[in-house]
């Protein structure tokens, strides 16, 4: 009972209430995307993370991301900044971490929440 009392706590002070890592995983998304034509293909492939937060993304899609994500962190493109390089060196263990919390059955038990502001 105690639990249900604090999480409608949290809706009303939050716009959205989503599990911690599904939020992260959004806001680094959000942070990852560029306007610019070098970053077309992984602007497309974190689209698809961001449509389909529940979703896997599988096969080639997934290992072309992370190889992306691997080139954005370690590259030297002076229009990436540090914390954008190091946001891309974790968003592969975001994006599993989140995965993990939508297999999870009993969230609201199990899944740390997070309130964030609808855009």
């Amino acid at each position: 009972h105690r639990i249900v009392k604090r999480l409608r706590a949290l809706e009303e002070r939050a716009t959205h209430a989503i599990p911690f890592w599904c939020g992260l995983q959004k806001e680094a998304v959000k942070r990852l995307m560029h306007p610019h034509r070098e970053a077309a293909r992984t602007n497309q492939l974190l689209a698809v993370v961001r449509q389909f937060p529940d979703r896997r993304l599988e096969g080639p899609d997934r290992d072309e991301l992370f190889d992306l994500l691997q080139s954005i962190a370690d590259g030297e493109d002076e229009l990436i900044l540090n914390p954008e390089r190091a946001l891309a060196r974790v968003m592969p263990v975001i994006m599993e971490q989140c995965e993990l919390e939508h297999l999870n059955n009993n969230p609201i038990v199990d899944v740390q929440l997070l309130g964030i502001k609808q855009e």
